[in-house]
C-alpha cells in the first residue's frame, strides 16, 4: 500500500515539473488588454478599428511624428497603409491621440488590442469606402483584460462624415461563464480530493463528509480569491499566486484532518503521518491536473 502510494506521488510530481513551468509562465508577456465586440456593422462592407489614446505613447505604441520617419510604423509599399494615414491625419475633438495600431474587423466583428492597451481611450472606427469615421465616449480599462459591446446604429454613411452619436458601448464581461468555470474547478478539485481518499482508505461515511466539508471551505475562499486577482492583475499573477496559496490550503487541510480523521475511523487509528501524507497527495495532484487542464482548456481551468 506504501509503495503504491509512493508511487503516486511520484507520478505527479513528474507531471507537475512538466506541466507547471508551461502554464504557470505561459502568460509571462500578458499585458493589459481591450476587447470589443461590434453589433449593427454586419452588412456595412469593409471596416477597421483602433482605440484612440488620451496619452500619447505606450510601452509599445507611440504616435507618429512626421518629423521623424522612423516612428512610422507603416510605409507606402504596406498594404494597409492608405488606412493608416486616414487614422493618423484624424483629428480628434478631445485631443486623443492615434498610436498606429489598427485592425479590419468586417469578417469577425471583434477588435482586440492585446498588448498594453490604452487606459483611457475612445474607439474610432473607418469606414474606407464612404472614407467616414465613427467615434465614441471615452472609456477605461476596468480590469486586466476589459470586454466592451458596442452597438452601432446608423442608417446611411455619408462620405466624408465624422459620426460622434451612433454607438453605444456597454462593459461585456461574461461573469456567467466566469462563474460556470468557478464551480467547475470547485467540483474537480473535491472529486479528486475523495478520490485519493479512498485510495488512502478513509471511506467511512464521516471521513469522506470531512474531506467534502473540507474542501468545499477551502477551495471556494481560494477560488474566489483567485478569480478577483484574475479580473484584476491577470493570469500571471493568479499563476504565481496559486501556487502559494496552495501552502497555507495544505496546511489548513492537515490540522483539520490531524484533528477529527482518526475520530471518524472504524478500524485502528491511523496514523498522524498517514493524514499529512493524504493532504499533501491530493493538494498536489488536484492542483496538478489543474494546472494541465488549464493548459489544454485554458476557458474553464
Amino acid at each position: 500500500m506504501k509503495k503504491k502510494i509512493v508511487l503516486a506521488i511520484l507520478s505527479v510530481a513528474v507531471l507537475f515539473v512538466f506541466f507547471i513551468p508551461q502554464t504557470a509562465f505561459a502568460d509571462i508577456g500578458q499585458k493589459p488588454s481591450v476587447n470589443v465586440e461590434f453589433s449593427g456593422l454586419e452588412n456595412r462592407g469593409e471596416y477597421y478599428v483602433t482605440l484612440l489614446s488620451k496619452r500619447n505613447s505606450s510601452t509599445a505604441y507611440e504616435v507618429y511624428d512626421p518629423t521623424y520617419e522612423l516612428t512610422a510604423r507603416y510605409t507606402p509599399e504596406d498594404e494597409d497603409y492608405d488606412v493608416w494615414l486616414k487614422f493618423v491625419n484624424y483629428i480628434d475633438s478631445d485631443g486623443f491621440y492615434f498610436l498606429q495600431y489598427f485592425k479590419k474587423c468586417d469578417q469577425t466583428h471583434i477588435f482586440r488590442w492585446g498588448y498594453y492597451a490604452p487606459y483611457e481611450f475612445k474607439i474610432l472606427i473607418y469606414f474606407p469606402e464612404q472614407d467616414a469615421f465613427i467615434v465614441s465616449d471615452i472609456y477605461t480599462r476596468y480590469a486586466m483584460d476589459s470586454y466592451y459591446h458596442a452597438d452601432v446604429s446608423i442608417t446611411d454613411i455619408e462620405n466624408g462624415a465624422i459620426y460622434s452619436d451612433n454607438i453605444a458601448v456597454t462593459k461585456n464581461y461574461d461573469f456567467t461563464w466566469e462563474t460556470i468555470s468557478l464551480v467547475a474547478r470547485i467540483v474537480g478539485t473535491v472529486g479528486i480530493e475523495i478520490l485519493m481518499a479512498l485510495l488512502f482508505r478513509y471511506k467511512t461515511k464521516k471521513q469522506l463528509l470531512l474531506i467534502l466539508y473540507t474542501n468545499i471551505a477551502t477551495q471556494i475562499l481560494l477560488n474566489v480569491a483567485l478569480n478577483i486577482i484574475a479580473f484584476y492583475l491577470g493570469w500571471l499573477a493568479f499563476s504565481l499566486i496559486y501556487v502559494v496559496t496552495e501552502i497555507p490550503i495544505f496546511i489548513i487541510e492537515g490540522i483539520v484532518y490531524t484533528i477529527y480523521m482518526p475520530k471518524y475511523s472504524e478500524g485502528p487509528k491511523k496514523r498522524i503521518w498517514l493524514v499529512w501524507i493524504y493532504s499533501f497527495a491530493a493538494n498536489l495532484i488536484s492542483f496538478a491536473t489543474g494546472a494541465v487542464l488549464a493548459y489544454y482548456i485554458p476557458g474553464i481551468f
